[in-house]
Parts: C-alpha cells; sequence; structure tokens
C-alpha cells in the first residue's frame, strides 16, 4: 500500500500575510526583506512546513507534474497557534534583525535552557514571550528561542533564572537534527 503523498503548493495570501505579520512584529519591518525575489511554498504533511523558494525554481516547480517533497529554505512551520520561524529561517533574519541574543555557552544546542547566567550580549531590548535569534562563540546562529523575562529584568533576576527554554518538538536550534532520530 502506498504511503499518502504529501502536497507541496504556493502559500495563500491569508498564510503569507501571517507569515510576514510574525516576521515584522517579532524582529521587525526591515527583516521583511530577507524574502524578497522568495516565493513561499506549504508542504502539507502532519505539519504544514513552509519553504522559502527563489523565483525561478518556483517557476521550474510550476511546471513539474510528480510529486514534490520538498524545495527550497525551510522557513518555518503552522500549528494551531499560527506560524512559528524556525532555525533556517531565522538564519535569513539574522543580519536584518536585533533580536538577537549573544550567549557564551553551547548547551542550548543540547536541548538545554538558556540561563541569565549565560548571557553574553543582547543587541537590543525584548519583552518575554519576543522570539530571540541566539548566538554563540564567532556569532555562530546557534537557533531561535522565545524569551522568558523581559530584558529590562536582567538585572534584577537571579543568575539561575531561565531566559530561553528547550523545545522539544520543533527544529529551534541546530542540535535538534542530531537529537531526533525520527526526523
Amino acid at each position: 500500500m502506498r504511503e499518502k503523498q504529501l502536497k507541496f503548493r504556493r502559500a495563500s495570501l491569508e498564510e503569507e500575510e501571517q507569515i510576514f505579520r510574525f516576521i515584522k512584529n517579532q524582529f521587525g519591518a526591515l527583516s521583511l526583506s530577507a524574502l524578497e525575489n522568495l516565493i513561499l511554498w506549504i508542504r502539507e504533511g502532519k505539519v504544514k512546513e513552509v519553504y522559502a523558494v527563489p523565483l525561478e525554481v518556483s517557476e521550474m516547480l510550476r511546471r513539474i507534474e510528480e510529486d514534490i517533497y520538498t524545495a527550497g529554505i525551510p522557513l518555518g512551520s503552522f500549528s494551531d497557534k499560527g506560524f512559528l520561524l524556525e532555525i533556517e529561517g531565522a538564519t535569513l533574519v539574522l543580519p536584518l534583525t536585533k533580536k538577537i541574543l549573544s550567549v557564551k555557552t553551547r548547551q542550548f544546542l543540547y536541548g538545554k535552557p538558556i540561563f541569565v547566567t549565560n548571557i553574553e550580549k543582547i543587541e537590543s531590548d525584548f519583552n518575554k514571550n519576543d522570539y530571540l535569534i541566539v548566538i554563540g562563540e564567532n556569532d555562530l546562529h546557534y537557533g531561535i528561542g522565545r524569551a522568558k523575562i523581559d530584558s529590562s529584568e536582567l538585572d534584577h533576576v537571579k543568575s539561575s533564572s531561565v531566559i530561553i527554554s528547550e523545545y522539544k518538538r520543533k527544529p529551534m536550534d541546530r542540535g535538534w537534527y542530531l537529537r531526533e532520530e525520527n526526523w
């Protein structure tokens, strides 16, 4: 018996608007320029995944009659809560935002939380629940995470306070791909 085929299609206008709104709200209007000349495609399966595809590749995809599994850069995915930017999508946005948290530990790569004591530098102020791009030594992009506290609280909380929690089900840090055996 053949497994159900995944559907790979262009994103609808509504889906594009949700993606653009998330990126603009979390990382600033300038970060939207990361998607210039890229067309958004959706792979529907258990999870609705979003891919950014160059225009010329997108034109080719329209003409392919076979089932397409994937193409382009994995940007993020949709859940019942809306769109969520993931690792590779954050890589596109990184040079265009100040929502960056520089850490002095690799523990985020191992699926561990980031504590206040692990912070080396923050590029700009942020609020609780904002998404931050996490970088480490040599400005290596480690992943993306959601702030558990406001940047204004950093001087007033214990150094053992968690600023970004680990993620179990989404590729939010580079080590996720190694930890997930069924990916």
